[in-house]
């Protein structure tokens, strides 16, 4: 009885002294665990560099063009009009409603041999077509021994300028010279429907029966 009683208490003495034990290891490990986290230095992750968006650029407002067309292209094909007669001349009076008159052009055959000239003039428009041609044009140009079915061009922007401001003006094309006796002109359409074009004229008459193959560049500036 005596050794069982003895052999219990050296049992309860070694569980009670591994409880013990494991729970020392416990408290030193949480210890350990909390000392470590404090002394541990926070590392911050880098904020990302973010690039500054570059601000948004309008681009610059640019000139616009507007074209008017001296006829109506039906399909039918053109027709040569002789300006060989004396005094023979043909006239257009139209509205540049805003912006510049930059160009003018005709399309002029020359009977197939490249010979011959015509004049083409512009005048700013005054009442009437004889007060109108009556008056200095603002413009005039000769075109000698012209390629055949060329475009006769007059430009209005020179030194700089935009062209010739906004008003009513008055284009002729006449003076026909041509010593080889081919003849010279322009090519004829159809008259087309346009508020911009007030009459055509032929020989100083206004005409409704031709549209002259010829067309307007009018420059609109940005600003």
């Amino acid at each position: 009885m005596y050794k069982r009683s003895f052999l219990l208490t050296l049992t309860l003495i070694f569980v009670l002294t591994v409880f013990l034990t494991a729970c020392q290891k416990e408290s030193d490990l949480e210890s350990a665990d909390t000392t470590a986290g404090e002394n541990a230095e926070t590392t911050v992750a880098p904020a990302e560099e973010t690039e500054e968006p570059e601000p948004e650029t309008e681009a610059p407002p640019r000139d616009k063009y507007k074209y008017i067309d001296f006829y109506e292209d039906d399909g039918g094909g053109h027709n040569p009009y002789s300006l060989m007669a004396e005094g023979s001349s043909i006239g257009v009076h139209f509205k540049v409603e805003e912006g510049f008159l930059e160009d003018f052009s005709i399309n002029c055959p020359s009977w197939s041999n490249d010979i011959g000239s015509l004049t083409m003039r512009v005048y700013k428009w005054d009442t009437d077509y004889a007060s109108t041609v009556a008056a200095s044009p603002v413009a005039e140009e000769t075109f000698v021994d012209y390629v055949d079915n060329d475009w006769l061009i007059m430009y209005f922007d020179d030194d700089g300028a935009k062209g010739l401001e906004a008003g009513e003006y008055l284009v002729t094309l006449g003076d026909g010279v041509d010593e080889s006796g081919s003849g010279v002109g322009l090519w004829t359409y159809g008259p087309i429907d346009d508020p911009a074009i007030v009459n055509y004229y032929a020989n100083g008459e206004i005409t409704e029966d031709y549209g002259w193959e010829a067309a307007a560049t009018i420059i609109i500036p940005a600003s």
